[in-house]
C-alpha cells in the first residue's frame, strides 16, 4: 500500500513540475525525462523526509501555511474569472496558444496576483514572518481572509472593465 501510495505522489510530482517547464523549455515528457524528474523528486523528497524527521510536524504545518498564503489568492482569482465573469465558457483552443485570445501571460492578473500578496503580508503568521497586523492580533493570521476579499473584489472590477472594453473594441472594428 505503502509503494502504491508513493508511485502516485512521485508520478503527481511529476506531472506538476513537467507541466510547469513544459510551457518555457524544450523538455518534453518522454520516457527519458520522466525517470530522470521522478528520480530527481524521489532524491529531494527523501533528503527532506531525513532532515525532517526530528520536527516533521513542525517544518510540514509551516510548509502548508506559506502555500496557503499564495494559493488562496490564486484560488480566488480563478473562481472569480470562471464564475463571476467568464461564466464557465472558455475558447479551450485558445488556452493552448500563445498567439490566441489569451496569449502567452496575462500580466494584468498576474499583477493582482502579486499585489494581493503583498496586501496580505501584514496579516500574515507563517513561520518565516509575522505582519504587524497579525502582531496586534496576538498571532491570528487573517491573510487568507485579507487575500480572499481583496483578489476578489480587485480582480471582478478589473476583468469586468476589460470585458467592456473589449466588447466596445469588437463593435468598433
Amino acid at each position: 500500500g505503502v509503494m502504491f501510495g508513493n508511485s502516485m505522489n512521485l508520478y503527481g510530482a511529476f506531472m506538476s513540475v513537467i507541466t510547469t517547464v513544459e510551457p518555457f523549455t524544450k523538455v518534453r515528457g518522454t520516457r527519458k525525462n520522466r525517470i530522470i524528474f521522478i528520480t530527481c523528486i524521489w532524491v529531494v523528497g527523501t533528503l527532506i523526509a531525513i532532515f525532517a524527521t526530528s520536527n516533521f510536524l513542525t517544518l510540514y504545518t509551516n510548509f502548508l501555511a506559506f502555500v496557503l498564503f499564495f494559493m488562496i489568492p490564486w484560488t480566488a482569482i480563478n473562481l472569480v474569472d470562471f464564475y463571476l465573469l467568464k461564466h464557465g465558457h472558455y475558447n479551450v483552443d485558445a488556452l493552448f496558444d500563445v498567439n490566441g485570445e489569451y496569449g502567452r501571460f496575462n500580466w494584468i492578473t498576474l499583477g493582482i496576483y502579486f499585489v494581493t500578496a503583498l496586501v496580505e503580508l501584514p496579516f500574515a503568521n507563517i513561520a518565516l514572518y509575522q505582519g504587524p497586523v497579525s502582531k496586534a492580533m496576538n498571532g491570528a493570521d487573517i491573510s487568507w481572509l485579507v487575500g480572499v476579499v481583496f483578489a476578489v473584489i480587485v480582480y471582478y472590477f478589473v476583468g469586468k472593465r476589460r470585458q467592456n472594453q473589449m466588447a466596445v473594441d469588437k463593435k468598433v472594428s
